[in-house]
């Protein structure tokens, strides 16, 4: 209770100051602060080396960890049921089943248009990419992407000027390569996942 009070709500709290150089750091417990002199000034440090190579590392949880992911030293592999992939993290193996085997697979749909995705993150750079913008013309879209919030002020400024608001005009002032570019990725998108629902 009484490190909790000094953690939570620091009542009564005895702080154990560095006393190096220039270091105005200071924790709650000594424990702390013997971590933050390793790591920092590495006073009392002990270096943990790898035996297969010049890796070493400050704590041992992560040279356990580079041993696990790069030499393959005790790894507990996760065997897909489908097929003869293996994994060594349980993320990857669902990823590999959603992807590979359509197994367990959640979609993501965008309520925009008909793009959906297996994998949240890549709606969500759809979104943020690839949504349909409202124009100047009652009743039409603009398919032109906005990577960013800089961009889409651009565009909807060129949507509403009296000289834009023609999807040609806009059409006109992107590079022919990217919006070629950008059409083939949509149509392919469709296409694949189209092909992988079903």
């Amino acid at each position: 209770m009484k490190r909790h009070k000094a953690a939570k709500h620091e009542i009564n709290v005895v702080w154990f100051s560095c006393d190096q150089d220039n270091c105005d750091y200071k924790a709650k417990q000594a424990c702390v602060l013997k971590q933050q002199k390793q790591h920092i000034h590495n006073i009392g440090l002990v270096w943990h080396q790898c035996d297969s190579c010049d890796f070493k590392a400050k704590q041992a949880g992560n040279l356990k960890r580079h041993k696990k992911h790069i030499h393959n030293i005790n790894v507990v592999w996760n065997l897909c049921d489908s097929c003869n992939h293996k994994a060594k993290q349980q993320s990857q193996l669902k990823r590999h089943k959603q992807g590979i085997h359509n197994i367990d697979v959640v979609w993501h749909q965008c309520e925009e248009c008909i793009y959906k995705s297996k994998q949240a993150g890549n709606l969500k750079l759809h979104k943020k990419t690839k949504t349909l913008k409202p124009t100047a013309n009652p009743g039409k879209m603009c398919l032109i992407p906005s990577p960013s919030k800089s961009s889409a002020n651009y565009q909807t400024l060129n949507h509403d000027s009296e000289r834009g608001g023609s999807r040609i005009n806009e059409e006109k002032n992107l590079e022919r390569t990217k919006l070629k570019r950008h059409q083939f990725d949509d149509e392919l998108r469709v296409l694949v996942d189209a092909h992988l629902s079903g």
